[in-house]
């Protein structure tokens, strides 16, 4: 009897598989209301307990919100950047030159618009007032020109054509010599009110009109007048109008340049009356609608005159 010489095979059948993760449903309520809570606390996106995966299906879902959300952040963040700046800044005992600082010889500072803070020692400081120089020619100029009536702006000032000296000398040669600080500081004092600085001051025009975009020469005295006595709260189109007018009646004789701020709503009235706006008659040469170029006398019905 044969015996056959193929084993036996055996068929593996595949384990069953393991069912996956059920996907979270997230819940963007308590989300949001855990990230509120956490900037109302001073904290930051970055160290949020909310993980980076539901904030973007916030940021998708409520964009409004997460606008609100991120300038808070920016807004935490800088003020525990300022608070630790702050803090490190207060636990320092001496400057860099050695000075103790406490409350008598250090000051705070604030800097760019109340963002940042400075410690600054006043030792330093008045030191370095001290050591501006100056010389006694500057001096006796600073003497001369205060009894004639020149104020400490004008004497001090980089801004100024009759600066002598810088005000640090200055103060620094009326500190050391009284006899000059008892001079200058009265006369100082009584000038300043002859000699008030004028914060705002009106540019005098040096060029005239021009329409071609090429730069101009000096300004004519005519168009200057003009220029000066109509008002600029005119739009812009009225205004030019109303300059022609007077330059043209100036020209002729008819007005002069002393009586141009005086009369210039007169020839406003004309200007109206040949470009009548809400405030004037509409002409009927006037469009019938806005983009229409039919004339408003095309489209009298009833005789005007008998």
């Amino acid at each position: 009897m044969a015996i056959s010489q193929h084993p036996a095979t055996h068929v593996q059948t595949a384990a069953p598989r393991k069912p996956g993760r059920i996907a979270s449903v997230p819940d963007n309520d308590g989300n949001a209301a855990k990230i509120n809570v956490h900037l109302e606390g001073g904290g930051t996106l970055r160290d949020c307990p909310v993980s980076v995966h539901f904030r973007d299906i916030l940021k998708a879902e409520r964009p409004e919100w997460w606008a609100v959300v991120i300038r808070q952040s920016l807004a935490n963040t800088t003020a525990r950047k300022v608070r630790t700046c702050r803090d490190k800044m207060m636990a320092k005992t001496h400057c860099r030159n050695g000075h103790l600082l406490t409350a008598d010889t250090s000051v705070v500072r604030t800097l760019r618009q109340g963002q940042w803070q400075v410690r600054r020692c006043l030792i330093c400081e008045r030191g370095y007032e001290h050591t501006r120089s100056y010389n006694a020619d500057d001096v006796a100029k600073v003497l001369e020109s205060a009894k004639a009536g020149a104020s400490m702006y004008k004497l001090t000032s980089y801004r100024s054509s009759e600066r002598v000296m810088s005000l640090g000398a200055l103060k620094n040669a009326m500190r050391n010599i009284p006899q000059v600080d008892a001079v200058l500081r009265p006369l100082f004092s009584e000038n300043s009110l002859h000699n008030r600085t004028r914060l705002i001051t009106r540019k005098p025009v040096t060029r005239g009109p021009t329409l071609t975009g090429i730069i101009a020469g000096p300004a004519h005295d005519v168009f200057t007048a003009a220029d000066h006595a109509v008002p600029r709260n005119l739009d812009f189109e009225t205004r030019k109008e109303v300059m022609s007018e007077m330059m043209l009646a100036i020209l002729e004789g008819t007005l002069t340049i002393e009586d141009a701020p005086r009369r210039w709503r007169e020839f406003l009235r004309i200007a109206n009356r040949m470009f009548p706006t809400k405030y004037g008659p509409v002409s009927l040469d006037a469009p019938t609608f806005h983009d229409s170029k039919t004339p408003l006398i095309e489209r009298i019905s009833v005789g005007l005159w008998p």
